[in-house]
């Protein structure tokens, strides 16, 4: 008879490889595939599916991401307590919509983390993990969509994708880009009126370059 098998899941939590099971930390990952087979472009489309945390109270293009009740956002000490993280860089004081395109995987660690990832991680760390360059094989893809919002005043379409370019046989370069545009149907009524309040246009794009030195 044939045995299922569980896939091993790497993670870089602790700033090294490590299979997900043996890592001694409160961790969850969602995998880029996962991602794609869900059509996730965003973080408030997933991030309630994980225990513990939560989206709430965001303004457009800016979540405010809450684990264990402790905020990316804390006006009354200033600064974050819960960090975002694209790779291994954080981003700004407050959460930006990163788009999710050509992700590895995202995971999301319960804090606090201070002595792994410094200020903003008392409450925990979500860390945004893209694919890299590779140097084998030249590959891309490219996903777009068009759709039609009732009471909205015109079409919602989006595009993305990105490419992989190998430079020569020790260096590579990967570019993602993309570019939502979806109409609102909230109108706003009073002293400051204004239709399709909620209407979106995001773009975006990243570029990554990498050497294998040997």
């Amino acid at each position: 008879t044939e045995q299922s098998q569980i896939d091993e899941i790497i993670v870089t939590a602790t700033k090294r490889e490590t299979s997900l099971q043996r890592t001694a930390l409160s961790i969850s990952v969602v995998t880029g595939k996962d991602l794609e087979n869900r059509g996730i472009t965003n973080v408030n489309e997933f991030i309630n599916t994980i225990p513990g945390v939560s989206v709430a109270g965001a303004s457009p293009g800016n979540p405010d991401i809450n684990i264990r009740g402790i905020s990316t956002s804390n006006v009354s000490l200033g600064r974050a307590t819960t960090s975002v993280y694209l790779d291994d860089f954080p981003l700004s004081l407050r959460t930006r919509d990163i788009r999710l395109i050509d992700v590895e995987r995202v995971e999301v660690l319960k804090g606090p983390q201070g002595s792994l990832y410094g200020q903003s991680a008392m409450g925990g760390v979500v860390r945004y993990i893209t694919n890299k360059p590779n140097t084998e094989n030249v590959s891309g893809k490219v996903d777009s969509y068009v759709s039609n919002t009732a009471d909205s005043g015109g079409l919602n379409y989006g595009i993305n994708g990105h490419v992989n370019i190998p430079i020569s046989d020790n260096l590579a370069m990967r570019l993602v880009g993309y570019q939502f545009d979806n109409d609102g149907f909230i109108d706003v009524k009073g002293k400051f009126p204004k239709e399709d309040a909620d209407k979106e246009d995001t773009t975006g794009g990243r570029l990554a370059l990498r050497w294998n030195i040997t």
